[in-house]
């Protein structure tokens, strides 16, 4: 499998601030997330994406343990959708 050229180069340049003792701490410390994210290239669009279903997940829960706690709530929602 061939490497993508930019990746080759981004790697490259860790290994340089690493064995320039630029950004050595951190980059020692996290070196297997730094790689990877190299590797595997950081995706914004597909990070955004998975951040907001998170977020669209968490609001779900939060209105169901809402519901389950607040009668009037569930009144609203009962009448809001014709339950």
């Amino acid at each position: 499998m061939l490497c993508n050229p930019d990746v080759f180069l981004r790697a490259l340049e860790t290994h340089e601030k690493i064995k320039y003792n630029k950004l050595e701490d951190f980059l020692r410390k996290n070196r297997g997330e730094v790689l990877k994210m190299v590797w595997y290239e950081y995706n914004e669009e597909e990070y955004i994406r998975d951040e907001k279903e998170i977020s669209r997940k968490d609001g779900r829960f939060e209105d169901m343990k809402r519901a389950a706690e607040n009668e009037a709530y569930q009144a609203a929602l009962f009448e809001k959708f014709n339950l």
